[in-house]
């Protein structure tokens, strides 16, 4: 375990310090003690990962479903719910970094719809973000 996770940090640009891999002060893997048959656990600011991004998630479900927003909740569809030993960190990662930006595009799509343009047109610019 210790020759991947050591990959892996070289990977990410992290550091690794006691089963935890840091890429940030607010962005930090702890790693399991039967890595890699079980998944990594990614705290944002101290918060399962996938707390975090369900909790904006659902936050704005109402505006996602009325704008038809092809955007899942990352509880249901993470790679750490698929997860298997060939995935990495990185792999992890990687997916959290899409996820923000999808949330980004429909965080912009949200103020953009408060405009006095109508529910048509928002719909339409909607897909050319997401």
């Amino acid at each position: 375990m210790d020759k991947r996770l050591k990959r892996e940090c070289e990977l990410l640009s992290s550091t690794l310090h006691d089963n935890t891999i840091t890429i940030s002060p607010s962005i930090v893997f702890v790693i399991p003690k039967f890595y890699p048959f079980h998944p990594p656990k990614m705290l944002l600011h101290s918060i399962d990962h996938i707390t975090y991004l369900t909790k904006i998630y659902c936050t704005y479900l109402p505006f996602i479903k009325q704008h038809n927003i092809n955007l899942k909740c990352l509880c249901c569809y993470s790679l750490i719910c698929r997860w298997s030993p060939c995935n990495t960190c990185k792999d992890v990662y990687e997916e959290y970094k899409k996820y923000v930006q999808q949330l980004q595009s429909m965080l912009k799509l949200f103020i953009f719809s408060k405009t006095n343009l109508n529910i048509d047109c928002c719909s339409i610019i909607a897909s050319f973000l997401l």
